[in-house]
């Protein structure tokens, strides 16, 4: 193999696996405090594909529906996190989840351990 066709491969593995900003990048505090306050979130829930649309007041407050079912509850970030608490959903647990963008406008929520929460497109 040659000295170019080695550069050129390098090059490649380095562009595969470095993607800053792009698809599959988990966001960071200041990402998630530019996106989350004020964003309307429509999307749909990793484990059944349950429709979702949840709205993140700019002063904390937190509102959604799926079908006719209606909660609110608050939202944070807390260290690269999006952490919330509903009244009533999830067994009113605060719960805390990364945020990785998949696209324009499209992210996915991940728990701490990997798995997969929701999906959906926010829009201020």
């Amino acid at each position: 193999m040659t000295r170019q066709s080695v550069l050129v491969l390098s090059l490649i593995a380095i562009a595969l696996t470095s993607t800053p900003g792009k698809a599959g990048q988990r966001q960071t505090e200041a990402q998630l405090k530019a996106l989350i306050p004020g964003a309307t979130v429509d999307g749909k829930m990793a484990d059944g594909g349950r429709g979702f649309v949840v709205t993140y007041h700019p002063d904390g407050r937190l509102s959604g529906k799926s079908g006719s079912a209606r909660d609110e509850g608050r939202w944070e970030i807390v260290s690269n996190q999006i952490c919330f608490q509903w009244s009533q959903w999830r067994g009113a647990k605060r719960i805390c989840l990364f945020l990785e963008k998949d696209g324009d406008g499209l992210y996915s929520s991940y728990f701490e351990d990997g798995i997969p929460s929701a999906s959906g497109r926010y829009t201020q």
